[in-house]
C-alpha cells in the first residue's frame, strides 16, 4: 500500500512545530527573566543590608581619623554633624545648614519621607583650616580639588574660602541625590544627571557663578554648537578638556535638568531619576516616564534645544 502525503498536512505539521517550539522557548525566556529578577532583587536586598552594616563603622573611622588631634570643632543639627578647625565658621554653619538643607529639598520635590529613611545617619561636613591641611588629610590625588563628597560615607570635606557659599550646597545635593536613589548609582551613565542636579540645587542657596559664568556658555548651544546628550553621558575625564568646553558641559547639564523639571514636573523627573537609576538606560527610562514628551534621547536634545533658543534661562 503506497502512502501519499498531502502538502497542506505536512505544511500543517510544520506550523504546529514551529509553534510548539517558540511556545517553550518564549515559556523558558520568562521563567528564566522571573529568576533573573528574583536574584536582582535579593543580590540587591543583600548588598543593601551589607551596605548598612558598614557605612556606619566606616563613617565613624574615617572622621575620627582626619579629625583627630586638629582641634576641631563639633557642632551638630538635625541632619548634620559638623566640623570645623575654624569655631566662627563652625557656629555660621551651625546657623546655616538646615536652611540650606530645605532649599536643595525643597527646590527638587523631595519630601522628608523620601530621603529620611535612605539617610540612615546624619551627613558629615568636614572643613580644614587651608587647602594643603585638606589635600594632606584627605590625600586627594587631584591638584585642583577643592572639595570632595564620600557617597559611602555620607561626608563631604573641604576647606575654608569663599568657594564654600556654592560648593556646599552643590556637594551636598549630591549627597541628598543619591541617597535619594537609594544608593543605586552608576556614576558612569549617570553623572551629567547627577552634576546637573548638584548644580540646580545649588542654584536654588547661591547662583552666583552659574548665572554669571555658566548661562553665558549656552549662547554656544544656541549657535548649533552644543554638546550632544549622548556626548554628556559619555565624558568621563573633563581635565582633559579646555575650559570652555568643561563649563558648557555643566551648563548644559544645568539646563536639561532645569528643562525637564520646568515642562514636565518635579514628580515626574524624580521618577525617571528612580527608572533611569534601575535600568540604567536611558531611552527606557525616558520611554516609560515621557511616552509623549521626551521618549529617546533624540527627541529629548531636540525639544530642549527648540526650548533654549526661545528662552534665557536664569536660575
Amino acid at each position: 500500500m503506497k502512502w501519499t502525503v498531502r502538502p497542506k498536512v505536512v505544511l500543517l505539521a510544520i506550523l504546529f512545530s514551529v509553534f510548539v517550539f517558540a511556545f517553550s522557548y518564549f515559556s523558558y525566556l520568562q521563567r528564566y527573566n522571573q529568576r533573573m529578577y528574583r536574584w536582582n532583587i535579593e543580590t540587591e536586598r543583600i548588598s543593601r543590608l551589607v551596605y548598612e552594616m558598614t557605612k556606619e563603622k566606616e563613617s565613624s573611622r574615617g572622621i575620627e581619623h582626619l579629625v583627630e588631634q586638629n582641634d576641631f570643632v563639633h557642632y551638630q543639627t538635625k541632619h548634620f554633624d559638623i566640623y570645623c578647625q575654624n569655631g566662627d565658621l563652625a557656629q555660621y554653619l551651625n546657623d546655616k545648614i538646615e536652611k540650606v538643607y530645605e532649599s536643595i529639598t525643597k527646590s527638587l520635590g523631595y519630601a522628608s519621607v523620601d530621603l529620611e529613611y535612605r539617610m540612615g545617619q546624619r551627613i558629615k561636613i568636614v572643613i580644614f583650616k587651608d587647602v594643603e591641611t585638606y589635600r594632606e588629610k584627605t590625600e586627594s590625588p587631584f591638584p585642583w580639588s577643592i572639595g570632595n563628597a564620600v557617597y559611602v560615607t555620607n561626608s563631604f570635606y573641604s576647606y575654608e574660602g569663599p568657594h564654600l557659599k556654592g560648593l556646599v550646597p552643590h556637594e551636598l545635593t549630591h549627597l541628598l541625590f543619591y541617597r535619594f536613589l537609594g544608593g543605586r548609582y552608576d556614576l558612569g551613565a549617570m553623572r551629567w544627571l547627577s552634576e546637573g542636579v548638584a548644580m540646580y540645587g545649588e542654584s536654588s542657596v547661591y547662583n552666583k557663578f552659574i548665572n554669571e559664568v555658566l548661562a553665558p556658555r549656552l549662547d554656544m548651544a544656541r549657535r548649533g554648537e552644543h554638546i550632544s546628550i549622548r556626548e554628556l553621558i559619555k565624558a568621563k575625564d573633563l581635565q582633559q578638556e579646555d575650559l570652555k568646553r568643561i563649563h558648557l558641559w555643566y551648563a548644559e547639564c544645568l539646563s536639561i535638568v532645569s528643562f525637564m523639571i520646568e515642562q514636565e514636573g518635579k514628580e515626574k523627573f524624580k521618577e525617571f531619576c528612580l527608572v533611569f537609576s534601575q535600568d540604567r538606560n536611558i531611552n527606557n527610562a525616558l520611554g516609560k516616564v515621557y511616552p509623549d514628551e521626551f521618549h529617546n534621547v533624540y527627541k529629548l536634545e531636540a525639544e530642549w534645544l527648540r526650548y533654549l533658543k526661545d528662552n534665557r534661562q536664569k536660575w
